[in-house]
Protein backbone atom coordinates (compact mmCIF):
# COMPACT_ATOMS: atom_id res chain seq x y z
CA UNK A 1 0.00 0.00 0.00
CA UNK A 2 1.31 3.44 -0.91
CA UNK A 3 0.31 6.48 1.04
CA UNK A 4 1.22 9.98 0.00
CA UNK A 5 1.67 12.79 2.46
CA UNK A 6 0.86 16.19 1.07
CA UNK A 7 2.18 19.14 3.03
CA UNK A 8 0.25 22.35 2.57
CA UNK A 9 1.39 25.78 3.68
CA UNK A 10 -0.84 28.85 3.94
CA UNK A 11 -0.12 32.41 4.99
CA UNK A 12 -2.37 35.26 6.07
CA UNK A 13 -1.09 38.82 6.57
CA UNK A 14 -3.31 41.09 8.67
CA UNK A 15 -2.92 44.84 9.18
CA UNK A 16 -3.96 46.69 12.36
CA UNK A 17 -3.77 50.30 13.59
CA UNK A 18 -0.38 51.15 15.13
CA UNK A 19 -1.62 51.27 18.74
CA UNK A 20 -2.69 47.60 18.57
CA UNK A 21 -0.73 45.19 20.77
CA UNK A 22 -0.20 41.51 20.13
CA UNK A 23 -2.25 40.78 23.24
CA UNK A 24 -5.18 42.75 21.71
CA UNK A 25 -4.99 40.52 18.64
CA UNK A 26 -4.44 37.24 20.49
CA UNK A 27 -7.30 37.93 22.88
CA UNK A 28 -9.70 38.87 20.06
CA UNK A 29 -10.06 42.56 20.98
CA UNK A 30 -8.97 43.65 17.48
CA UNK A 31 -9.91 42.27 14.08
CA UNK A 32 -7.40 43.10 11.37
CA UNK A 33 -7.76 43.82 7.69
CA UNK A 34 -6.60 40.87 5.59
CA UNK A 35 -3.87 42.10 3.26
CA UNK A 36 -2.89 38.75 1.77
CA UNK A 37 -4.08 35.19 2.20
CA UNK A 38 -2.77 32.39 0.01
CA UNK A 39 -1.11 29.02 -0.20
CA UNK A 40 2.68 28.97 -0.24
CA UNK A 41 5.47 26.73 -1.43
CA UNK A 42 7.24 24.35 0.94
CA UNK A 43 10.81 24.34 -0.31
CA UNK A 44 13.18 21.37 -0.58
CA UNK A 45 15.33 22.48 2.38
CA UNK A 46 12.21 22.62 4.56
CA UNK A 47 11.15 19.10 3.56
CA UNK A 48 14.67 17.81 4.21
CA UNK A 49 14.68 19.43 7.66
CA UNK A 50 11.34 17.83 8.48
CA UNK A 51 12.77 14.42 7.55
CA UNK A 52 15.86 15.13 9.66
CA UNK A 53 13.68 15.71 12.73
CA UNK A 54 12.05 12.32 12.17
CA UNK A 55 15.40 10.54 12.42
CA UNK A 56 16.66 12.80 15.23
CA UNK A 57 19.56 14.34 13.34
CA UNK A 58 18.17 17.71 14.45
CA UNK A 59 15.85 19.01 17.14
CA UNK A 60 15.76 22.58 15.81
CA UNK A 61 12.32 23.94 15.05
CA UNK A 62 10.87 26.76 12.97
CA UNK A 63 10.38 29.90 15.02
CA UNK A 64 10.83 32.93 12.71
CA UNK A 65 8.80 34.64 10.03
CA UNK A 66 10.62 36.86 7.57
CA UNK A 67 9.24 39.44 5.16
CA UNK A 68 10.88 40.98 2.14
CA UNK A 69 10.46 42.95 -1.06
CA UNK A 70 11.56 40.38 -3.65
CA UNK A 71 9.28 39.72 -6.61
CA UNK A 72 10.88 36.53 -7.95
CA UNK A 73 8.48 33.59 -8.17
CA UNK A 74 8.74 31.01 -5.38
CA UNK A 75 10.80 27.94 -6.34
CA UNK A 76 11.57 24.71 -4.48
CA UNK A 77 15.34 25.31 -4.50
CA UNK A 78 15.20 28.68 -2.72
CA UNK A 79 16.85 28.90 0.69
CA UNK A 80 16.08 32.53 1.62
CA UNK A 81 13.88 35.43 0.64
CA UNK A 82 15.06 37.26 -2.47
CA UNK A 83 15.22 40.70 -0.77
CA UNK A 84 14.80 40.10 2.97
CA UNK A 85 13.81 43.01 5.21
CA UNK A 86 13.34 41.48 8.67
CA UNK A 87 12.78 38.20 10.51
CA UNK A 88 10.77 38.25 13.70
CA UNK A 89 10.50 35.47 16.22
CA UNK A 90 7.07 33.90 16.41
CA UNK A 91 4.85 35.33 19.12
CA UNK A 92 2.90 32.07 19.26
CA UNK A 93 3.23 28.54 17.87
CA UNK A 94 0.80 25.69 18.39
CA UNK A 95 -0.60 22.52 16.87
CA UNK A 96 -4.21 21.53 16.37
CA UNK A 97 -4.88 18.08 14.91
CA UNK A 98 -2.58 17.81 11.87
CA UNK A 99 -1.86 21.52 11.46
CA UNK A 100 0.93 23.61 12.97
CA UNK A 101 0.36 27.35 13.39
CA UNK A 102 2.92 30.15 13.62
CA UNK A 103 2.12 33.79 14.37
CA UNK A 104 4.62 36.66 14.21
CA UNK A 105 3.94 40.28 15.20
CA UNK A 106 5.58 43.24 13.42
CA UNK A 107 5.37 46.53 15.36
CA UNK A 108 4.83 49.95 13.80
CA UNK A 109 8.60 50.54 13.69
CA UNK A 110 9.50 47.19 12.09
CA UNK A 111 9.81 46.20 8.41
CA UNK A 112 8.26 49.36 7.02
CA UNK A 113 8.26 49.39 3.23
CA UNK A 114 6.90 47.19 0.45
CA UNK A 115 6.02 43.63 1.42
CA UNK A 116 6.13 41.27 -1.56
CA UNK A 117 7.30 37.97 -0.04
CA UNK A 118 7.44 36.07 3.24
CA UNK A 119 9.13 32.94 4.57
CA UNK A 120 9.02 30.63 7.58
CA UNK A 121 12.51 30.06 9.05
CA UNK A 122 14.36 28.09 11.70
CA UNK A 123 16.75 30.89 12.73
CA UNK A 124 16.88 34.67 13.15
CA UNK A 125 19.40 34.78 10.28
CA UNK A 126 20.75 32.16 7.94
CA UNK A 127 19.48 28.70 8.78
CA UNK A 128 16.75 26.77 7.01
CA UNK A 129 13.74 28.26 5.23
CA UNK A 130 10.74 25.92 5.41
CA UNK A 131 8.42 27.71 3.02
CA UNK A 132 8.10 30.88 0.94
CA UNK A 133 5.20 32.90 -0.36
CA UNK A 134 5.15 35.53 -3.08
CA UNK A 135 2.25 37.90 -2.59
CA UNK A 136 -0.36 38.46 -5.30
CA UNK A 137 0.03 42.21 -4.85
CA UNK A 138 2.42 44.46 -3.00
CA UNK A 139 1.49 46.03 0.32
CA UNK A 140 3.45 48.90 1.79
CA UNK A 141 3.62 48.72 5.58
CA UNK A 142 4.05 52.11 7.27
CA UNK A 143 4.63 53.36 10.79
CA UNK A 144 0.83 53.71 11.07
CA UNK A 145 0.48 49.92 10.88
CA UNK A 146 1.28 46.84 12.88
CA UNK A 147 1.03 43.50 11.12
CA UNK A 148 0.70 39.85 11.99
CA UNK A 149 1.87 37.03 9.73
CA UNK A 150 -0.15 33.92 10.45
CA UNK A 151 1.31 30.74 8.94
CA UNK A 152 -0.16 27.26 8.89
CA UNK A 153 1.43 23.99 7.78
CA UNK A 154 -0.83 20.97 7.48
CA UNK A 155 -0.95 17.43 6.13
Amino acid sequence: MHEFINLKGRICIRRYPKETTYEDIRDGRRIGEVIEERDNLIVTAGKQHLLDTMISTTTDNFDYVGVGSGTTAAAVGQTNLVYPMLRNQCSDRWRSNITDYFSAFFSSSQANGPWEEAGLFRDASGGVMFSRSLFASSWTKTSNDVAVCEWSISF
